[in-house]
């Protein structure tokens, strides 16, 4: 077992999310750096904690119930400036020994049972983290993550971080040859800051789709996706209460 997994690989259960499916209407997190692309402001880190059901079997709509590891979610300066060092200290578990601001100052409270929503202030890189477990891992035959936003620039510099080392552009993933044992457990992109939606009154969530593989018990692999929502409205969340 990888030594970061020291935290539990399944949150208590919860509801599913409030928002309707079928999933979102999914564009392209592209390669394409804008022309203005921002200055990068460190990094949001956001570790994921899933729920499976027994024999790590998938719910029927085939989205994944989930909350996010308060522990190691948060904003981080980036290390010598580098997204890779970043993303190998999260590949390689070594992100506890990196201060983050908390989790709580970085988004506000869902609905009851649902995970926070994440704010994003200023233009920042976004990495999505799993549990190296085995039993859930990011697509890697096809992009892992799509967003609803529809405006170009706004997340751009999809990469997947393979467990071995090494990454993977987003949008070239069929041209580049791996082995079994290239698992993609982190995977990040690029932000422009605020979207069009973040900066209406009140901000509306981007949502985005996270495509992962489950392994479940009885040898069948199932496409599933994590749903996540983030607020990227270009200025603090509220100040929260302890319960929040």
């Amino acid at each position: 077992m990888d030594k970061e997994t020291t935290m539990p690989t399944s949150a208590a259960p919860r509801k599913p999310r409030a928002h309707p499916f079928p999933p979102i209407q999914e564009n392209a997190i592209f390669q394409a750096v804008p022309p203005a692309a921002p200055v990068q402001n460190g990094v949001l880190h956001l570790r994921i904690v899933y729920t499976l059901g027994p024999g790590n079997t998938v719910p029927p709509d085939g989205n994944i119930p989930y909350d996010y590891d308060a522990q190691l979610s948060g904003v981080y300066n980036l290390p010598s400036g580098d997204i890779a060092d970043f993303t190998d200290k999260v590949r390689t578990g070594a992100l506890l020994g990196l201060p983050a601001i908390t989790f709580q100052n970085t988004s506000e409270a869902g609905q009851p049972g649902e995970p926070r929503v994440p704010w994003l202030s200023m233009a920042r890189y976004v990495v999505y983290s799993i549990v190296k477990d085995g039993a859930v891992e990011f697509r890697t035959s096809m992009d892992a993550a799509a967003t609803d936003d529809t405006t170009p620039g706004e997340y751009y510099h999809l990469t997947h971080v393979l467990k071995l080392g090494g990454t993977i552009p987003g949008n070239d993933l069929s041209t580049v040859p791996r082995t079994a044992s290239d698992k993609c457990y982190v995977i990040y992109f690029r932000t422009a800051c605020p979207s069009a939606k973040g900066s209406l009154s009140p901000p509306v969530p981007d949502r985005f789709n996270l495509h992962v593989v489950v392994h479940q018990n009885n040898g069948v692999d199932v496409d599933a996706v994590i749903d996540p929502d983030i607020k990227n409205t270009g200025h603090p969340p509220p100040q929260l209460t302890s319960g929040g």
